[in-house]
């Protein structure tokens, strides 16, 4: 099991088990054991979907939520930036942990090692195309293009 603070600094315990996934599936139709399928693009979209992650951390937290009356606006409201990574970390980790067959287990750590290092180089090639942008000059041709002479 693996855990994760919210925003309000509340620790949650991920639990990744038949039950929870199958809890999961019935209530959202979200199959994580698929996430190991390339047609499915549930890899992608669990990186990329910050709801989604909320929403399957919420169903893999079901027992504690109950268990400390916190009702679903309240764990919602409290994942947000650091706690969507971090429970984004806790579902994979715990769910690399829970495929029986070694060599899927290899395998899913190996997506999840690819997929994290394709969003670090897109996030670091933006930020440099980002970085030598010329703000002056783009306001300069916008103003231009609109009959307005640079100052």
């Amino acid at each position: 099991m693996k855990t994760f603070k919210d925003t309000e600094g509340r620790e949650w315990r991920l639990s990744v088990n038949a039950f929870t996934l199958k809890a999961l599936r019935d209530a959202k139709g979200i199959d994580l054991l698929s996430v190991t399928e390339k047609e499915s693009g549930l890899m992608g979209r669990l990186f990329d979907d910050h709801i989604l992650v909320a929403e399957v951390a919420y169903h893999l937290c079901q027992s504690q939520i109950k268990e400390r009356g916190v009702s679903e606006e309240s764990f919602y409201s409290a994942m947000a930036g650091d706690a969507i990574d971090g429970a984004l970390t806790a579902i994979v980790d715990d769910l690399g942990a829970f495929f029986r067959d070694a060599k899927v287990r290899g395998v899913f750590v190996d997506l999840v090692t690819t997929t994290r290092d394709v969003i670090n180089k897109s996030v670091d090639r933006m930020a440099k195309r980002l970085g030598g942008v010329n703000v002056e000059a783009l306001v300069d041709q916008v103003m231009a293009g609109h009959g307005h002479r640079p100052q």
